[in-house]
């Protein structure tokens, strides 16, 4: 496992960064991780997102350019989706199957050829955690670029989060919905809603309706998740 550097330079980040805070939309960022690919000298590079629900309905957006055989492997192998979602430490793919001690020879020979590409983890909100794939010709680059993303993987996911969150306004929720669904997570009834509000529980179980449906939800459990998801809470 590669050892963090403990002092990072922010200076040289400053143009990248700066950029990153300037990202408007989804395609926009996908761009710029393509720039910053340029700026580290990455053969590989992508920011991804795992995003579930609490129906455990997952996917997986990568912004960046990984290759056939890489991609395949970040959207399909629950190893990788299980690391970052359990670990913070960067680690070389390729060692993936001895972290999780893995007899399968099959897994370890595909995870055996990305000798030169590194993991790197963290966490978003509550639905969302990711990674960063960094790949270079050599391990000495790969060393000497690896601490840069831990810094860059910040700013790409507020980036992600303000265009999530943009994309997801032309579904309108008014000030009252978001109220009610605001305290169902907190665990009230309709009827606890009704009293907090001073309004009808009725009027309650109306606008919770809505906001399942304009999610597209079955339940109020479902339409929670995607207001997490969508930033809105």
């Amino acid at each position: 496992m590669i050892k963090l550097i403990p002092e990072v330079t922010i200076n040289n980040l400053a143009k990248p960064i700066k950029k990153l805070e300037k990202v408007n939309s989804l395609s926009d960022l996908n761009n710029e991780v393509n720039n910053i690919a340029k700026f580290l000298n990455a053969k590989n590079y992508a920011f991804c997102v795992f995003s579930t629900n609490l129906n455990e309905q997952e996917s997986v957006k990568i912004y960046g350019e990984l290759g056939r055989a890489l991609s395949r492997l970040i959207q399909d192998d629950n190893l990788i989706r299980t690391y970052c979602q359990t670990e913070v430490k960067p680690l070389k793919l390729s060692e993936i199957t001895n972290f999780f001690e893995l007899k399968d020879s099959r897994k370890q020979k595909g995870f055996s050829i990305f000798c030169d590409t590194l993991i790197i983890p963290f966490k978003g909100t509550l639905y969302d955690f990711g990674c960063l794939i960094l790949r270079t010709e050599n391990n000495k680059l790969l060393k000497e670029e690896h601490f840069k993303s831990i810094v860059i993987v910040i700013y790409m996911y507020d980036a992600f989060k303000r265009c999530k969150k943009k994309s997801n306004k032309t579904v309108n929720f008014t000030k009252r919905e978001i109220e009610c669904l605001k305290w169902a997570t907190e665990g009230k009834t309709s009827w606890e809603i009704s009293k907090i509000l001073t309004i009808t529980d009725r009027t309650v179980n109306y606008h919770i309706a809505n906001c399942i449906r304009k999610t597209n939800s079955s339940n109020r459990q479902q339409a929670i998740a995607k207001f997490y998801a969508m930033g809105i809470l």
